[in-house]
């Protein structure tokens, strides 16, 4: 359907309804085995998490539509309260959005991940005022990476079911500059905690 609507400069218009306009591939970087996320996080100190969860979100409402604010979700691996109403609103999302044929593991999955990474952050801020052995916050740590690997799991299994998107960058392992931080920064984190 084409409307030719006057406008100011005399110009033209192509006016079609929603239903006729035909919606572009989405870019969205290639799903990544749990380990590779798990092990970037666990490099970075939890920092990739914010990184990765405004990525992965941003992909999301590009897919749903949905009304996400992906800037908001960098402030999430730091909050136990935001992460738990965040996770589960990402939940809900994931389920409106996956097929029958999901696999209830996965959902159980990702749900362990989030229970483990709002424990993880409710310890962390419960202890940071307190001596702790490195062991306990080691295997703390270990938890969370853990955790935040069963979050990255389902995304990506959710980003595997989806149809016309365009995956973009590495298909496999890490970039170049991912390979840097975890070069560098495993043998500086192992070092830590020894």
């Amino acid at each position: 359907m084409q409307e030719i609507i006057n406008m100011p400069c005399d110009e033209t218009q192509n006016v079609s309804s929603p239903s006729e306009q035909k919606p572009g591939k989405i870019k969205a970087s290639y799903p990544r085995k749990p380990f590779v996320d798990a092990l970037l996080f666990f490099c970075t100190f939890g920092l990739y998490s914010s990184f990765w969860l405004y990525r992965r979100v941003k992909e999301i409402k590009l897919i749903s539509r949905a009304d996400f604010k992906p800037w908001l979700w960098v402030f999430v691996p730091y909050f136990a309260i935001v992460q738990f109403f965040a996770f589960r609103n990402l939940g809900k999302a994931l389920s409106d959005l996956e097929d029958d044929s999901t696999e209830s593991k996965v959902k159980t999955i990702y749900d362990l991940g989030c229970l483990g990474f709002v424990l993880t952050t409710l310890y962390f801020s419960v202890t940071s005022k307190w001596a702790t052995p490195a062991w306990l916050e080691f295997v703390v740590y270990i938890l969370a990476a853990i955790s935040f690997g069963a979050i990255a799991y389902r995304v990506n299994a959710y980003k595997k079911q989806v149809k016309g998107i365009e995956f973009t960058g590495k298909e496999r392992g890490f970039n170049p500059l991912e390979w840097v931080i975890v070069l560098v920064m495993t043998p500086t984190v192992l070092g830590l905690f020894a």
